[in-house]
């Protein structure tokens, strides 16, 4: 396992192959980022950087993985019916999809966007003020930005069905709390993944801000667990 870091923290397992992250994205680019704490972004940009490096699969740090993925040229699966999200994601190098995620910087105009808002940013990034990410929607240099780029290269057919990667959807993500629901009916046999959504759960308020006892969450560190994903 390669563990990419701009500093190298102090308490990395043995095994784990530290890596400076500034040889695939520099800090500069990200600083003012780190700085308003919008990992977030710098999650987004990283990854396309480091898949652009021909590094493999890319997969969130909040995704159980539940089986084996099989390595393909591309990877990638449908959140809801009408998008993809980029937790799970594996693009060719030299895909244009790629290339234009890469292309992401600040001053970015979402070409999504209706006519009128793209000409306010225009306008904003001609007299010097262009719009931040971080004062973007959320979401708008991952997923969204994502979903676009596979529509307008025609590789959005290539996703993975909804259950594969991503079986609860980020606004049930509380389900995963709950002690009278179990780990495979929160699932179906072609899941490989569970996103847990952990930004999610932290803005929510649950009981004791903890997972019940007993529900799939809290079973997560667990001998149970094997039995639980079947």
């Amino acid at each position: 396992m390669r563990l990419f870091a701009y500093d190298v923290p102090g308490d990395v397992p043995p095994g784990i192959e530290v890596l400076p992250a500034s040889e695939i994205l520099p800090f500069a680019a990200v600083q003012s980022y780190a700085k308003g704490k919008h990992f977030e972004l710098i999650s987004d940009l990283f990854r396309y950087r480091l898949l652009a490096a021909s590094a493999g699969l890319w997969v969130d740090a909040d995704c159980f993985c539940v089986s084996g993925i099989e390595d393909d040229d591309y990877i990638f699966g449908r959140e809801t019916s009408l998008g993809l999200n980029t937790a799970v994601l594996k693009l060719p190098a030299a895909s244009p999809v790629l290339s234009a995620l890469c292309a992401i910087t600040p001053g970015f105009i979402p070409p999504w966007e209706t006519r009128r808002r793209r000409n306010t940013l225009r306008l904003l990034r001609m007299i010097g003020r262009p719009r931040g990410l971080e004062q973007m929607t959320w979401g708008t240099a991952g997923p969204a930005a994502f979903t676009y780029y596979a529509r307008q290269h025609g590789i959005y057919h290539l996703a993975a069905p909804s259950d594969v990667f991503y079986p609860i959807h980020w606004d049930h993500a509380e389900r995963l709390c709950r002690a009278d629901l179990t780990l495979a009916q929160l699932t179906t046999p072609h899941t490989k993944s569970i996103h847990l959504y952990t930004s999610v759960l932290k803005d929510r308020t649950f009981p004791s801000q903890q997972p019940e006892p007993g529900s799939p969450l809290a079973l997560l560190a667990g001998p149970e667990l094997a039995a639980e994903a079947g």
